[in-house]
């Protein structure tokens, strides 16, 4: 899925393709979720072929998670190109041409405030976590640490890549629009695989009661 949709979904937006940002972990899950209702899936609709039974709620069921884990876990993404940044959300997507975005920030998630005042945030780039107190000798160490160890896809980090590829474009002339809302669209790649799986499990649980 991840291929195909990141080109399709990014076709009508401005500038070259810089970089496509997802948490290792989400994805880590995604797939193995994916991986694990497959086998199973695999393994009910054999055995109720076997038995001569109808599997239409079983492969309905199966379509269902994996279009739920897809929405959730492996479409959330965030791209960056050389004249917008795009949020990818869970059934929206937030779109931010350069002279519409005013401020980068992290504080929670990767933010972006375009020049109309309103702040998006990203769902796939969440603000790292701290599980511990810092000490106060902790800085001189991550800061040495930092310059040999690769980050995560952090919110620090995405921020960190928009701003420069931000600066790079002002840099070569280009500059703000006063007053303009970022572009927010419905994602038809995350509505439709729910909407089609969710209308196939409600047939699939309906002939099963009939």
């Amino acid at each position: 899925m991840p291929g195909a949709a990141d080109e399709a979904e990014g076709a009508g937006e401005a500038g070259e393709l810089l970089g496509v940002y997802r948490t290792l972990p989400a994805r880590l899950l995604g797939w193995a979720m994916v991986a694990t209702a497959s086998v199973v899936g695999f393994v009910v609709i054999r055995g109720e072929l076997s038995l001569g039974r109808n599997v239409l709620f079983p492969v309905a069921a199966l379509l269902f998670v994996v279009a739920i884990v897809w929405v959730l876990l492996l479409r959330p993404r965030v791209e960056l190109r050389t004249e917008s940044v795009t949020e990818r959300n869970i059934v929206r997507d937030v779109v931010v041409p350069f002279e519409r975005l005013a401020v980068v920030g992290s504080r929670w998630a990767l933010e972006l405030t375009d020049t109309s005042g309103r702040t998006h945030s990203s769902w796939a780039v969440p603000k790292q976590r701290e599980f511990s107190a810092r000490r106060a000798f902790d800085g001189f160490a991550e800061t040495t640490s930092r310059r040999t160890a690769r980050p995560g896809t952090t919110a620090q980090v995405v921020a960190g890549d928009t701003e420069r590829a931000f600066q790079r474009w002002q840099m070569d002339g280009g500059a703000p629009q006063p007053d303009a809302p970022a572009d927010l669209r419905w994602a038809p790649a995350a509505i439709l695989p729910v909407a089609g799986s969710t209308a196939l499990l409600a047939l699939a649980v309906l002939l099963e009661g009939a």
